[in-house]
């Protein structure tokens, strides 16, 4: 039995001792281990920026020494390239002069649409030797609920007996209308109910146009 004894006590002094950590342990071991891994990769990442700032630094100190470069040999042959530069002004100049002249086309076409968007139309309905008969047919037509103007014109002429004076004679015209169509329908239903010999439609910007024969 004693011989049993002295056999454990000695077998428990060759044992290894075991560490053992609890929880709270565990964690902050772990916690320990990523903040050391992070403050490597934050150094890496800086030490990398810092190599590649300086790369940039030393590239711009190179191209600003070419451009002083370059530029100190034009100031030094600036003289050889005057006749290019000449050249260059020319081509330059010809395309601005063309686009000038588009311009003024332009400008051109749009004050002809406009006069075309603002052009009037209006028929000169009858023409007489004296006041009186023009104005009778103006009143026919004013009790039709047709308005019309009354214009006097005075040209050259001569006397029987050969002299020269001024002939006065009396035109009756419609209104203006922005659309041909609608005076031309006027004008048909006016000659339902008068015999007009010759009418004439004149636009406000052009020379008048051929008639409406009765």
């Amino acid at each position: 039995m004693n011989n049993l004894k002295d056999i454990g006590c000695m077998c428990n002094c060759h044992q290894q001792p075991v560490l053992i950590l609890d929880r709270k342990e565990t964690a902050f071991a772990v916690s320990l281990t990523v903040i050391v891994l992070i403050t490597i990769f934050i150094g890496g990442y800086f030490i990398g920026k810092k190599a590649a700032l300086d790369s940039f630094v030393k590239d711009m100190n190179e191209q600003s020494f070419a451009d002083r470069l370059h530029h100190s040999m034009t100031m030094l042959y600036g003289t050889d390239h005057q006749p290019e530069a000449t050249e260059q002004l020319a081509e330059n100049i010809q395309p601005s002069a063309s686009a000038a002249q588009i311009n003024q086309e332009e400008s051109k076409l749009n004050v002809a649409q406009s006069q075309l968007h603002n052009e009037r139309y209006y028929a000169q309905l009858a023409r007489f030797n004296t006041q009186k008969s023009a104005q009778q047919l103006m009143h026919r037509l004013q009790k039709k609920g047709i308005e019309t103007t009354l214009v006097k014109r005075v040209s050259a002429g001569r006397s029987p007996e050969g002299t020269p004076m001024q002939v006065a004679w009396f035109t009756v015209n419609t209104h203006s209308f922005a659309q041909k169509n609608e005076l031309e329908a006027l004008i048909s239903s006016i000659k339902m109910t008068e015999s007009l010999k010759k009418v004439r439609i004149i636009t406000n910007n052009a020379q008048p146009m051929k008639g409406m024969s009765s």
